[in-house]
């Protein structure tokens, strides 16, 4: 791994290969991820206004749109990821919650 911050996304669904890198501070173009054809661009920033990790996608035609997502670490053991799709003027907003594999129990 090179010293370049970087964040790579993987999934592990036999339907749905996904393997995408986004380095910091630069713009990536990778496949869509709705299986339609071209290509689609992204990059990683830093929120300086909290330190938090930003993933920027954008995509065109057919269905052009875009997507927000911001990681957030909630202690040691949580990893918020909060996102925004807007496709065609509509905006979808969910947040995924990952817990380290281990951790203590959460509490509600």
């Amino acid at each position: 791994m090179d010293g370049n911050p970087h964040l790579q996304v993987l999934s592990e669904l036999p339907f749905f290969t996904l393997n995408e890198r986004y380095l910091y501070g630069e713009e990536t173009t990778i496949k869509r991820r709705d299986f339609r054809k071209g290509r689609m661009t992204g990059w990683l920033c830093h929120d300086e206004r909290n330190g938090n990790l930003r993933v920027f996608l954008e995509w065109p035609e057919p269905y052009a749109g875009g997507e927000e997502s911001e990681y957030v670490m909630v202690g040691e053991h949580e990893l918020h990821v909060l996102t925004r799709i807007t496709v065609r003027g509509e905006t979808l907003r969910y947040r995924q919650i990952f817990r380290r594999k281990g951790a203590p129990k959460h509490k509600a």
